[in-house]
């Protein structure tokens, strides 16, 4: 046995990221009042800083052309006599990972003015992602680990905000669209790059419910210096789905608290 040290890595090089992007803007004239954006994203980051096991540090270390890499790096050289210093591996951070993404993003937005002053806004923000995915089994670089419809990263999620403002009152009501996400690692259930499933009979029930949250919100103008508002959020007190918190990596995208009612006053100087 040796003994491991897990720190900082001053050998590493900045991450690098290619982001193309294609946009659309869509204002009818026909329709007054109306735009529409659609993005188009693709993003790969190369060089991406992870941590490889310490057996994955010693298997490249020893599979490169030469010792003179950046795995054998993180090894401690042996004494005189042949024997483990302390520590005789470094567990640090390299350059060798890679991560994609790929989606697209919607923003749909609508303002009315009706004849007695009263307005109308509406818009919608959705995002439908295509692939996420993370490449960080140095032993095989092309090998993908999924993380699109794992927990924290839904296909599709979408947000609407309607208001309408009736002289110095406005009312505005939100509501938030969560898609299913996998309860395990997806590639335990489906099969990803001709891998079969590394568990299908893993459990029943495979996906946590896609999930709506409702917000309501009312504001009073006083004057052009005064304010004041009121508002619900999580009206219905929708609840994190079982076995969850809402709170940490993944699971903190549902709400934590519950119901919970705020107010409070804007004043401008």
């Amino acid at each position: 046995q040796c003994t491991n040290l897990t720190t900082g890595n001053a050998a590493l090089t900045p991450e690098t990221a290619e982001t193309k992007t294609f946009g659309l803007v869509f204002t009818p004239t026909f329709f007054t009042g109306f735009t529409a954006t659609i993005d188009y994203f693709d993003i790969k980051v190369t060089n991406l800083i992870a941590t490889p096991a310490p057996q994955a540090i010693l298997t490249q270390c020893v599979d490169q052309p030469t010792i003179n890499n950046q795995y054998c790096a993180l090894l401690t050289p042996r004494d005189p006599f042949g024997l483990f210093q302390n520590p005789a591996l470094v567990s640090a951070g390299v350059n060798f990972a890679k991560q994609t993404s790929k989606g697209i993003d919607f923003d749909l937005a609508y303002r009315h003015n009706f004849g007695n002053g009263n307005r109308l806004d509406l818009r919608g923000i959705a995002t439908y992602t295509l692939e996420r995915n993370n490449f960080i089994n140095p032993l095989d670089p092309t090998f993908a680990d999924r993380q699109l419809s794992e927990l924290g990263d839904p296909v599709f999620s979408a947000s609407l905000i309607t208001g309408y403002t009736m002289g110095p009152f406005t009312l505005q009501y939100t509501l938030r669209y969560i898609g299913t996400m996998t309860i395990f690692a997806y590639e335990d259930t489906h099969s990803l790059q001709g891998r079969p499933p590394a568990n299908p009979d893993e459990a029943t029930h495979l996906r946590y419910p896609q999930v709506f949250y409702h917000y309501v919100r009312l504001e009073t103008k006083v004057d052009n210096r005064f304010r004041f508002y009121l508002g619900v959020d999580n009206l219905f007190d929708r609840q994190p789905p079982f076995g969850l918190t809402g709170t940490g990596a993944g699971g903190a995208i549902y709400n934590n608290i519950g119901r919970s009612f705020y107010g409070g006053a804007q004043v401008d100087f």
